[in-house]
Formats: structure tokens, sequence, C-alpha cells
């Protein structure tokens, strides 16, 4: 892609933005290697967004195959296979063949520097869909955010499971406190760490032992 045709796009995702602000993000770059795609993006990527955001930017044979792309991701993506659905089985046989097609005409018409090593993985996914149904049975898109979350209370690796507790404890404290009760805990406090604070926690493991608060039960 040219760089007018990249900056075509970064500019189709903020009108997106400006329309549905809270569908897509502000700071969303697709094609930047710097950027951040997170699971949210890529599907606004197969559903809608993604066909309007590259709309006639690909040379004629690699927009077909673009755009045959995301039909069989969309397809992936609301694909089943229930036990009492006789028409089910079939269905799938026939998506599987589908999806085989897209991707040796991906293989064909996509230059091979676009090929990641784990696209072959779409190949899989229905007989996963066999297995457990749905896809949103078995994605790892929230398991993953709530890792990245967890990460954020983590500041030595020495001490990881004490990290997770006093992270977990300082929002105990936030949600079950009082609102005079954390001000005076917050006040009373000789240091704020700072990976805790930048999360916006009042609290933080330094004013909790500060305050030789007992975190059980209603002591909290």
């Amino acid at each position: 892609m040219t760089d007018r045709t990249l900056d075509t796009i970064d500019n189709r995702v903020s009108i997106t933005h400006e329309a549905y602000p809270l569908w897509v993000r502000s700071n969303l770059k697709p094609n930047q290697l710097t950027g951040s795609i997170k699971g949210a993006d890529c599907l606004r990527f197969i559903t809608d967004a993604g066909r309007y955001w590259y709309h006639n930017t690909l040379p004629p044979p690699q927009q077909r195959t673009w755009e045959d792309g995301l039909k069989f991701l969309r397809d992936l993506l609301h694909a089943t296979c229930d036990a009492d659905d006789p028409e089910a089985l079939p269905t799938l046989k026939a998506l599987k063949l589908a999806t085989i097609r897209a991707l040796c005409r991906w293989s064909r018409d996509v230059p091979g520097t676009e090929h990641t090593i784990v696209i072959h993985e779409l190949v899989h996914i229905c007989d996963m869909v066999y297995r457990w149904n749905s896809v949103r049975n078995f994605w790892c898109f929230l398991t993953e955010r709530f890792v990245g979350y967890i990460i954020g209370f983590i500041h030595n690796r020495d001490k990881v499971e004490l990290g997770i507790l006093l992270g977990y404890a300082c929002t105990k404290l936030n949600f079950a406190a009082p609102p005079a009760r954390l001000e005076r805990i917050r006040t009373s406090a000789e240091h704020i760490e700072g990976g805790l604070a930048r999360r916006g926690f009042l609290l933080t493991s330094e004013t909790i032992l500060a305050s030789k608060i007992t975190i059980a039960g209603s002591g909290t």
C-alpha cells in the first residue's frame, strides 16, 4: 500500500470514531506496526467497519480476495453446530471447504509478506465449532483482557503474588469503604505507589500498610 492509501484508511477510521465514538477507538491505526490491535478491533474488521475502511484500497485481485476473506471470517464468527440441528453438520462441512478455498485464493493473490504463520489456524476453526459450538464459547479475548488487568498490579517479579494480593485488596477497599473513610485513609498515607496511582486507585499497598487496615470481613 502507498502512504496515500494508508492515510485514506486512517482517515476513514477517524470518521468512524467521530460518528460512533464508543464503537471505534480514536487512536486505532490498523496498519501501523507500532499500533495496538485489540480483540474488539478485530471484530470491527470482520463485521462492518473493515469493509468501509479498506474499500477500493487494493488492486482488483487483492481487493476481491480481501472481501472474500472478510466474508468467510464473518461466517466463521456466526457458525454454530447445535446437536439438535440436522442441518448443522452439512453446513459446517460446506463452510470448512469454503474456508480452504478462500485461503488458497489468499495464498495465490496476496504477497507472501502478508502470510502470517498462524493463518493456517483458520482451517481448524470449523473443527473447533464442531466440538464446542460457537467461537464465543472458547475464544480467549476476555481471559487475555483480565490477564492484562492483573499484570498492572505487578511491579516486582520476585513478589508477583504479593502485588496481585495488594492490588485486589486496594480494589475491594475502594468499592467497599465509605467515602469519608477512604479520604482519611488516603490523606494518612506517607507514600503513594506510582503504579497503582496511575491506574486511578485511591488506595495503594502503601496506604494499606501505613493505615494498618485489617482486610477481612467487617474490618474493611
